[in-house]
Formats: C-alpha cells, structure tokens, sequence
C-alpha cells in the first residue's frame, strides 16, 4: 500500500528490534472491530464487586486466624505461623481491593459508552426501531 510517503510500509508490516532484520507480515491482525455486550459486562462488574467483597472478608478473617494460631504455639514456629497468616490475609485482601477496583472500572466504562451512545442517538435522529445500547 503507498500512501504517498516514502519508505512507508503497510499498515500490517511490523519491523522486528535488532540488527539485520527487515519488515515481516504480521500473523495476528489486530480486529478493527470489539463486540461487547453490555448487559454482560455489567453483569460481570456487579459480579466481580461481590468477589471483591467476600475477598475482602476472608483477607480480614485469616489475618486474625493467623495471628490466634501463632499465639497457640511457643517460638519461632509461632511467629512463623503468625506472619504466614498476616502475609497471606494481606495478600487477599489486596486481591480484593484489585477486584473491587476492576469492577468500578467496568461500571464506569460500562456507564460511559451508554451515554455516549445515546447521545449519538439523540443527535442522528434515531427512529422508534434504531437500535441503541442498554
């Protein structure tokens, strides 16, 4: 393809880094077109805010089974056994917060392209029968 620029390649040439290597094709095209179903998306949003929640608890709940089970036993096994417990309830609960995190995204992502899409809409002229998000 010449766009009239010189030297320029297609769209669908990659050049690799490194010394001594000239453009290639591409062997996974990039889709010109994502299809999302936003009642779906929505629904997984509403889902993966659920998961965020009960992560959350269970992060919160074996932070404190860690620290009773360590507090059971003397030494350094307990204090093993009770940092184990706090590292591991940490590591949910920022599980958690990602989750939780993931999900406003996609609520707002979600939120936004309705909006925008009803306001195009509204702004062609739509008729009773043109299909609009929801």
């Amino acid at each position: 393809m010449d766009d009239g620029r010189r030297g320029a390649l297609p769209a669908d040439t990659v050049c690799p880094a490194g010394p001594d290597r000239g453009p290639t094709e591409q062997e996974t095209p990039v889709p010109d077109l994502v299809t999302v179903q936003l009642d779906d998306a929505d629904a997984l949003a509403g889902q993966l805010g659920g998961l965020g929640a009960e992560l959350a608890a269970e992060g919160s709940a074996t932070r404190g089974e860690g620290a009773r089970l360590g507090q059971a036993l003397s030494g350094p096994a307990g204090e093993h056994l009770a940092a184990t417990g706090l590292g591991w309830g940490g590591l949910v609960e920022s599980l958690a917060a990602r989750t939780q995190d993931l999900a406003t995204v996609l609520t707002g992502a979600v939120a936004s392209y309705r909006a925008v899409d009803a306001l195009v809409s509204e702004r062609v002229g739509a008729g009773p029968h043109a299909a609009i998000a929801r």
